[in-house]
This record gives C-alpha cells, sequence and structure tokens, in this order.
C-alpha cells in the first residue's frame, strides 16, 4: 500500500522553506512568499500528518478483519507505514527531510525500535484473539497520535543544531498532570535537559507543552544588556 504522507510531503518540500535563524517555516511562493508560517499552521500540518497516518493504519486493520492478509502481513505493513509517519514528523520538526543527518536517523531509529517491541506485543494479543475490533481500533490510533513525539524531539534537535543552548517547557492546558507541572517550574534549563511534551508525564500523546528556545539564557542576557546601558549612562555623565 503506498502511503498518502508520502507525496504529501514532497508537497510540503516545495511550498515551505526552512529559516535556520529564527527556526520558522517561510512560504515558498505564491502572495504570501516570504512571510513566517504560523505556528498553529506548523501544528496543523503535523495533525494532517497524524490523521492520514490513522487512515493508513485504519486502510492496512480493514484488510486484516476482512481476512484479505495474515497477522504477519499486518504486522509488516503496519510497521513500515509507521516509519514512514514517524520520518515525517521528525522531518517537519527538523526543518525538512533534507537537514536530517546521521543522528537524527539514530534517534529515530530508537524510537522505532520501541514502537516494533509494542507491535509485536500487538500481533500476540491479535492471534491470541484478545482484543476485540474496537481496542484493535484504539491502539492503532494511539500509535498514530505517538508520533507527534517525534515531531517534538525533532524541534529541540534542530535547535541544539543551529546554536541555542536554553530550554523551557510551557504549558497550555489548564489542567496539566504532575510532572508537566514541574517541568515548567524548573524554568531554563540546558537543551536537552528536558523531556520534550509528550514524553516523561501521564498526559502521553494528549500534552499541551510545548518548548521554548535560546540562544543565551534570557536572565544572563538581561544583566549584560542592563550591564551595558548602565555603562552607557555612567560614560554620558562622566562626560557632561
Amino acid at each position: 500500500m503506498k502511503s498518502t504522507s508520502t507525496y504529501w510531503m514532497r508537497s510540503m518540500a516545495n511550498e515551505f522553506k526552512f529559516d535556520r535563524n529564527s527556526q520558522r517555516y517561510r512560504i515558498s511562493s505564491g502572495a504570501g512568499k516570504g512571510q513566517f508560517l504560523s505556528k498553529e499552521a506548523v501544528d496543523a500540518l503535523t495533525q494532517k500528518t497524524i490523521r492520514q497516518a490513522k487512515d493508513d493504519l485504519k486502510t492496512i486493520g480493514n484488510l486484516l478483519l476482512k481476512r484479505k492478509i495474515s497477522v504477519g502481513t499486518w504486522e509488516e505493513a503496519t510497521a513500515k507505514t509507521l516509519k514512514t509517519i514517524e520520518i515525517n514528523q521528525y522531518a517537519i520538526g527538523k526543518g525538512g527531510s533534507g537537514r536530517l543527518n546521521q543522528r537524527d536517523y539514530g534517534l529515530i531509529g530508537q524510537r522505532l525500535k520501541e514502537q516494533y517491541r509494542y507491535l509485536r506485543g500487538f500481533s500476540e494479543d491479535l492471534i491470541a484473539g484478545k482484543l476485540t475490533e474496537g481496542q484493535l481500533w484504539q491502539r492503532l490510533n494511539l500509535y498514530a497520535a505517538d508520533t507527534r513525539h517525534a515531531y517534538e524531539l525533532a524541534r529541540t534537535e534542530s535547535h541544539a543544531q543551529d546554536g541555542y543552548n536554553w530550554e523551557r517547557r510551557l504549558r497550555h492546558a489548564r489542567d496539566s498532570c504532575s510532572p508537566c507541572i514541574d517541568y515548567a517550574a524548573q524554568g531554563w534549563q540546558a537543551i536537552r535537559s528536558l523531556p520534550n511534551p509528550g514524553d516523561r508525564c501521564t498526559c502521553g500523546s494528549s500534552c499541551k507543552c510545548t518548548k521554548e528556545f535560546a540562544k543565551e539564557k534570557p536572565g544572563d542576557m538581561l544583566s549584560r544588556r542592563w550591564g551595558m546601558i548602565g555603562h552607557r549612562i555612567s560614560h554620558h555623565l562622566k562626560a557632561s
């Protein structure tokens, strides 16, 4: 089965270009050429990828339920789909597939290894008849939603690669879980120190937190700026 997301990712590469300094996408053509793509629009792109993943996984699942493929064939096709979606989500977060390096593929591989381990258990449960049709769809939807973590991981890697040294967690939900509240309370930390949104928290794929990044620790930057201003004022007073 051909993944619908593969063609879409190629189309996206033609529509947007990644700006390394701002870590944002710019529109490549049309009336909005050169303008930044809003954060809401990028989030919509990741959600579109998840929806397409759900569609692809549903197609494979229906073939299994109709007994047109074996559990083994289903597992293989599902694994291939998850790999495609993971890479696509990661590429969106990193600034495009052309920016992926050896480290990135290693991180993707680590995530996929864990996904495949769960998928094998999934197959064993199907063979044993332990899952209802509803449970099948629920698990597949969770697999698709979990690919959002690849996007968040890639954002951190992209900022680290391009000279950002600090990060902090921001909460956007009124009812964040306790771990997310703790992460946000830690403020600015060295980049890659804090878990990415959705990781090591009970919110999981429903996590609404985001990360903010900075090249210099904001408190230190502010102190330096005030120091420069104070020096200029002192110099001006002496001159007068």
